[in-house]
């Protein structure tokens, strides 16, 4: 049965579940998340700093963020308008433009999420991780704009962990509060595919005479 991690205790911190198996047992991480802060990125930048990485490697980090930039107000008017009203022609074609201003606009604002708790000396030193890590292509850092991504994931992998993909999905996003803070609900997934493998190679194996 899944772990539930609401970080109501340590034991159930998202943060320190997350931290301690890709510390120990994984080579990369992906990402999914509504925000990121440099709080969050505080937690796991030295361990992605940490991995092996080689120029011309796949990154260590990958993270999709996809911040809902309106206010809340807004945001349910949108989509209470949307639901109530008939939709445009053309309205579903992926207009170039519009996505680019989406994506300044939520550039600007992933901006603002980092720069808080910057004027501390821990801050500047992450902010400068976050700045290098890119450059270099230890991690890569994409905004989702099409529309809002408000899903939360996070999947190990690689570096021969007990099962090859090891993920956390729920409710907390990349940041201090969501890992640590916050009242989240989130649960860990294994790999399906080696779990169910392992089940049958031990029915499998203690399994004798003929039926």
């Amino acid at each position: 049965m899944p772990t539930i991690f609401d970080n109501l205790a340590p034991d159930r911190q998202l943060g320190f579940a997350l931290r301690k198996h890709f510390d120990a047992s994984y080579a990369a991480v992906d990402v999914a998340t509504g925000y990121l802060d440099l709080r969050g990125w505080a937690h796991l930048g030295e361990v992605i700093e940490g991995k092996s990485f080689a120029s011309g490697d796949a990154p260590v980090a990958r993270v999709l963020v996809g911040m809902v930039a309106p206010a809340d107000s807004q945001a349910i008017l949108n989509s209470l308008q949307a639901e109530l009203s008939e939709p445009e022609a053309g309205e579903s074609i992926h207009d170039s433009s519009k996505a680019l201003e989406q994506k300044e606009r939520l550039v600007r604002h992933l901006r603002t999420q980092l720069m808080r708790g910057l004027p501390t000396k821990s801050g500047q030193e992450t902010l400068q991780l976050i700045k290098r890590q890119p450059e270099v292509g230890r991690v890569e850092i994409k905004v989702f704009t099409r529309r809002p991504l408000h899903g939360k994931t996070y999947i190990l992998r690689g570096g021969g962990g007990p099962v090859p993909l090891w993920s956390y999905l729920g409710s907390s996003n990349f940041t201090g509060a969501g890992l640590f803070n916050n009242l989240e609900l989130n649960i860990d997934i294994a790999d399906q595919i080696r779990t169910r493998s392992s089940r049958s190679g031990s029915r499998t194996a203690g399994t004798t005479g003929t039926p």
